[in-house]
């Protein structure tokens, strides 16, 4: 007799299978949760973000990058456009256009964490080279 099973995969990913089938298929549901804050929660977490520029062209760029941004406890991203990307994680990092400067969005409004933060990633900030004439 062929039942419904409903488990759970190590992903978190809901898999349904039909047992007693010569050939099992495996049908993955996954779930989009949309989490809805009211307004002045929006308007207080936009006060907190910090934005730098920084410029990633190299692999070893992007590793020694993520290696210090781990050492932070507040959430990060980068942008380019309206892709963003965890800025913790190297895959990504690598998902991004990384042959202009990107913008860096820090999710903490404490001064001492931004300054360590610059400090730390000094070597990737993006520094424009202005001419005169």
């Amino acid at each position: 007799m062929a039942r419904n099973c409903l488990t759970k995969s190590r992903f978190g990913d809901m898999i349904r299978a039909k047992e007693g089938e010569k050939n099992k298929s495996l049908i993955v549901c996954t779930t989009l949760i949309i989490a809805s804050k009211p307004q002045e929660s929006m308007e207080s977490e936009a006060d907190i973000m910090s934005t730098l520029t920084v410029f990633l062209p190299e692999i070893s760029d992007v590793s020694d990058f993520v290696n210090i941004m781990g050492h932070f406890p507040f959430e990060a991203q980068l942008t380019v456009g309206s892709y963003a990307v965890d800025a913790k994680s190297i895959m990504g990092i690598f998902t991004l256009d990384r042959e202009h400067p990107i913008s860096l969005v820090a999710d903490t409004a404490d001064e001492n964490m931004l300054a360590q933060l610059s400090r730390a990633i000094d070597r990737f900030l993006y520094k424009p080279v202005s001419y005169s004439a």
